[in-house]
């Protein structure tokens, strides 16, 4: 009876081997609590990173400030957000051609791309022109967006004319005592700067005084008197030369240039902007006498 009875105590104890394992288990992890999530709350979201705005190329005139250049030369400068610049060139167009004015090399210290323009040497003839400003990169392209133009009024009066010169052509007396000469004038001056050109004589010896003996009666920075001058003749401005004839009746020679009371010539040039400094043609000298 005892070998009968074993079986059975070995299935109990396979039984009780078993439910030990299943006592041994790990336990589960137990939720959180409502004051653990209160005191580790979650990471907010980093904001998307802000993109850079890409730099304004745009042309922005500084000077010239008005519309009107009043002058030969021209202060021109510009401002520009482009970058990668090597120069800025300006050019400036007309009636009768287009050139380039300046180029500015590097910015002043106040961010100005600047440089000045000699228009008169340039050929660049009054009225209304034409100003441009176009930035080129270091790989010498013309920088999309940084260029603009300007319209403008080049308002300046004809330059003095220059190298003026006169000659005898010719010197008659009559039988009648009647004198008639002929003389010739030449000049130069920059082209289509004047509409018109005009040869005065001046009477008088403005320059005279007690130091001034035997020393031209019109010397230059004199100021003239208007009521003693006398226009002789004009010719249009494309003229370089001109062919003055004068008669003295009888007994009526005076004692300036070609027997007349002019003791002073000058000449001048104008045109719609105004009127040039007057350039000395010739002048006699105080007290001295052509009677």
């Amino acid at each position: 009876m005892r070998n009968a009875v074993r079986p059975v105590a070995v299935v109990l104890g396979i039984a009780l081997v078993l439910v030990g394992c299943d006592a041994a288990a790990p336990s589960r992890t137990p939720e959180p609590s409502a004051s653990t999530i209160a005191s580790n709350p979650p990471s907010p979201a980093l904001p998307a990173p802000t993109a850079t705005p890409a730099p304004d190329p745009t042309i922005g005139w500084v000077s010239p400030a008005t519309d009107r250049i009043r002058d030969y030369s021209a202060d021109l400068s510009v401002t520009t957000g482009a970058l990668d610049i090597r120069r800025v060139v300006f050019t400036v167009t007309w009636t009768h051609g287009s050139k380039t004015a300046c180029t500015s090399a590097k910015p002043d210290a106040q961010g100005r791309w600047a440089c000045s323009a000699n228009l008169l040497k340039a050929g660049v003839t009054p009225g209304s022109i034409d100003l441009s400003a176009q930035a080129f990169n270091t790989s010498e392209r013309a920088i999309k967006g940084a260029s603009d133009v300007r319209s403008l009024t080049y308002a300046v009066a004809p330059p003095r004319p220059g190298n003026v010169a006169m000659k005898v052509v010719s010197e008659d007396w009559a039988d009648d005592d009647t004198h008639t000469e002929v003389d010739s004038f030449s000049w130069t001056a920059p082209k289509s700067y004047a509409r018109e050109f005009r040869l005065y004589g001046v009477t008088g010896c403005p320059n005279a005084s007690a130091k001034t003996e035997m020393e031209p009666c019109l010397v230059e920075h004199t100021p003239l008197d208007p009521s003693k001058m006398k226009l002789l003749k004009k010719v249009d401005g494309s003229a370089r030369s001109l062919k003055l004839r004068t008669v003295a009746a009888p007994g009526q020679c005076d004692e300036g240039f070609f027997c007349t009371p002019y003791r002073s010539l000058v000449l001048g040039a104008f045109n719609a902007y105004g009127q040039s400094v007057y350039a000395i043609v010739a002048s006699q000298k105080n007290g001295e006498c052509y009677c």
